[in-house]
């Protein structure tokens, strides 16, 4: 693969290889589709349709020369002037190869079965929230749980003691989480954000399989999660969401034409109670400067929520850019 192919092997690799666009914060890193390895991929696509002129916009030339030499073993002085470093720095790489690195972060052709499930999950519980006394938002929205920002495929929250709801964000955690495996993500879904939503007090954890559409339920008791059996009649309960059930018989049963939800109302709570939002950080909130340096610096909750917008990542001439042109702001 050359540094910069040409705008047509950019898209094929776009389309083949693209992360989730999912942006999320955990142990102060910016996790671009549920993985690191979509976070390189991403930053990679960016040099790659912009350029190394890009690459001023992400972080100081000294950062870039100091990561380069340490890359390729060159040996760069600091008493040099710049010039003079980038000068050493071409003749001692003159024979070096460039290997990009093996990102694979997704698959298109795996990732249909995810994304149709989960919006129909969406949908399905969006409309139902409310009758059951709670509110569910989009898989954008998201929810902090101490330092990190996570944003669940489906959650659902209350705002009555477990949890506070900001304009922009859902401050501890839903009363019920769900995450829909893509393939290749498993790792993160079964082992990162199980152990983190363990952690940090999500009663009810759910993981979804769509290929089987396989359920497993997972139900917070004394600080460990416990897997959980359907009820006789093949629903499952919550025990913390009451007057809800939910079939995993009903993911892959079609009558006629007609969608069969999942999600079923089985006792509506009789009350006009609606979250109040309080203010709190959101998108702009912090200029964006970010520390960058050789060596890695945490992220803050605040500055991941004023510098990530919806993750809606695109293609255009064989340059990523964003959808939203929140991101495009961040890049330039």
């Amino acid at each position: 693969m050359a540094i910069y192919p040409p705008a047509s092997e950019r898209f094929d690799t776009w389309l083949s290889l693209k992360p989730e666009s999912k942006l999320e914060l955990i142990d102060g890193q910016l996790i671009v589709g549920n993985s690191l390895v979509g976070s390189r991929l991403l930053l990679r696509q960016l040099l790659q349709g912009w350029s190394a002129d890009a690459a001023i916009a992400l972080a100081p030339i000294e950062t870039w020369l100091e990561a380069l030499a340490a890359a390729y073993y060159a040996n760069l002085s600091d008493t040099e002037s710049l010039d003079t470093r980038l000068e050493n720095l071409e003749i001692q790489l003159a024979d070096a190869v460039f290997i990009p690195e093996d990102l694979h972060a997704g698959s298109a052709d795996s990732t249909w079965h995810h994304h149709q499930m989960r919006q129909q999950l969406t949908l399905d519980l969006f409309r139902l929230a409310e009758k059951v006394g709670g509110q569910s938002l989009g898989r954008d929205f998201v929810m902090r749980l101490g330092d990190n920002g996570v944003t669940p495929d489906l959650l659902l929250f209350k705002s009555r003691g477990l949890n506070q709801l900001y304009e922009a964000y859902l401050s501890g955690p839903a009363e019920l989480v769900v995450e829909v495996i893509m393939p290749g993500h498993e790792r993160n879904d079964r082992v990162l954000k199980y152990s983190g939503y363990q952690a940090t007090g999500v009663p009810e954890y759910w993981l979804i399989h769509p290929e089987t559409q396989r359920v497993e339920f997972y139900r917070l008791i004394d600080g460990q999660y416990h897997r959980q059996d359907l009820d006789n009649d093949g629903y499952y309960r919550p025990a913390n969401v009451p007057g809800l059930a939910f079939s995993p018989a009903a993911l892959c049963h079609e009558k006629g034409d007609k969608h069969v939800p999942c999600f079923v109302v089985e006792q509506t709570i009789e009350d006009n109670w609606q979250p109040q939002a309080e203010p709190g950080a959101s998108w702009g909130s912090l200029l964006f400067t970010p520390n960058v340096q050789f060596e890695e610096v945490p992220i803050a909750f605040e500055e991941y929520l004023s510098w990530c917008p919806e993750a809606s990542v695109g293609l255009v001439s064989g340059a990523t850019v964003a959808a939203d042109a929140k991101l495009s702001r961040c890049r330039t």
